[in-house]
């Protein structure tokens, strides 16, 4: 049997794809979404669609709750 490896969530990402998303952080954060929710969804959300809705006067967090 071979042992198992484990990686750590920052190992299993390549440079670019980390950059990524720092940026979709940012962009999440600049919206006005909270720091805790920008981190925790940043990954499975369009910041686009959330914008649209921010744009449109919904509140960033709860923009966000909607396009996930």
């Amino acid at each position: 049997m071979e042992p198992i490896l484990h990686t750590t969530h920052v190992e299993a990402f390549p440079k670019d794809e980390l950059r990524l998303l720092a940026w979709r952080r940012e962009q999440l954060l600049r919206l006005g979404v909270s720091r805790r929710n920008a981190y925790a969804y940043a990954e499975t959300v369009d910041w686009h669609d959330v914008a649209v809705l921010v744009q449109r006067g919904c509140s960033p967090d709860i923009a966000l709750e909607i396009v996930r």
